[in-house]
């Protein structure tokens, strides 16, 4: 019995690394439930009682499956693990699949994150056999990206974790692949980025990048202080290193001799904030 129950509890921290594994562990718990009920109190229950839990169990799991087909069939690049929120080069090698897709129908540049669909970028030379060559029409592509801080740091990685593979990063495809998934990815970093942020937070990136100098923590401490007032229920418990570690993680503030100051990441994402016209106060 002991050895049962070591493999299923490693069998169900498998699962739970996996969003179809935790959705699984969460319908076998609803499941069990029912079936103790039934096994337990059932021959105590009347027909008319007894009724609901016997559909509840046959149609439950055809419900399950239908789901989890749906799931997998329309939305699979959309599910992420526990494990994908390591930390944020991790999520994007999980997400990066998910961005493309989305990229197909929604292009747009690193700076304000729009551009042109690809129906514009075409050549405005309609004689066959001469779009893909025109030289003009490759430089804009090679210059994908270009002027983007964060899409610039995101092309990095990708072509610092290709070298690590040995894998060929020199010819004009591949650079221009790269620049396209650095650009999508820098448009997860921002969506996820905003989606997650405080509007706290939003107001202090700009408190930061309306400074000349760096400041110092006292400064830091004071405005953290004032979050606490302001939002008691929340900030309570809170550290004011608890409070930055999300700018940190995020790369928008660094700290440097002890003083705080806004990053170029921090500042383009305040760019893109105001030129998609999105709004600053958030919850908190």
């Amino acid at each position: 019995m002991p050895d049962q129950f070591y493999a299923f509890a490693r069998t169900a921290k498998d699962l739970s690394r996996n969003p179809l594994g935790i959705i699984a562990l969460f319908i076998l718990l609803i499941y069990g439930f029912a079936c103790l009920v039934l096994g337990t109190i059932g021959e105590h229950l009347r027909t008319v009682e007894r009724l609901p839990l016997i559909f509840f169990l046959v149609i439950f799991p055809v419900v399950v499956l239908g789901v989890f087909y749906w799931l997998v069939a329309k939305h699979h690049y959309k599910l992420y693990g526990p494990g994908d929120y390591q930390n944020e080069e991790n999520f994007f090698k999980g997400s990066s699949a998910s961005a493309s897709v989305r990229q197909t129908s929604k292009n747009k540049n690193p700076e304000g994150l729009s551009i042109k669909n690809d129906q514009d970028r075409k050549p405005k030379n309609d004689e066959p056999g001469k779009q893909g060559n025109n030289p003009q029409n490759i430089e804009d592509l090679l210059s994908f990206g270009k002027g983007s801080v964060v899409a610039e740091f995101f092309e990095m990685i990708i072509n610092r974790d290709l070298k690590e593979f040995d894998l060929s990063t020199g010819s004009t495809t591949e650079k221009i692949l790269v620049k396209q998934l650095a650009v999508t990815r820098a448009e997860v970093w921002f969506d996820q980025t905003y989606n997650s942020i405080f509007g706290s937070q939003i107001a202090l990136l700009k408190l930061l990048n309306e400074r000349k100098y760096p400041v110092d923590s006292v400064v830091m401490d004071s405005y953290f202080e004032k979050q606490q007032q302001k939002f008691p229920k929340l900030f309570s418990t809170w550290t004011k290193e608890g409070y930055l570690n999300f700018l940190f993680v995020n790369s928008l503030i660094v700290i440097e001799d002890g003083n705080y100051r806004i990053t170029p990441h921090g500042i383009e994402f305040l760019m893109v904030i105001t030129k998609k016209g999105l709004s600053e106060d958030r919850d908190f």
